[in-house]
């Protein structure tokens, strides 16, 4: 049932986006330099993010999920 893992389905596809972006940014070496530190900052935000939602999210995690 997609309503049981709707947290997931939102979150892990923007992490993802986010990490797409920041992928080519690095291609556009000048610009990433720049702002390494908010990049930094956002793939941690991501990841605790993700984190946090699969251990308080409840119910049984399936191995999709990890």
């Amino acid at each position: 049932k997609t309503e049981d893992h709707l947290t997931f389905l939102i979150t892990v596809p923007a992490a993802l986006f986010l990490f797409l972006s920041i992928f080519i940014l690095v291609c556009i070496e000048s610009v990433f330099k720049r702002m390494l530190r908010l990049f930094s900052l956002l793939i941690w935000a991501c990841l605790v993010t993700m984190g946090y939602l699969f251990m308080f999210s409840g119910g049984i995690l399936s191995p999709w999920d990890q």
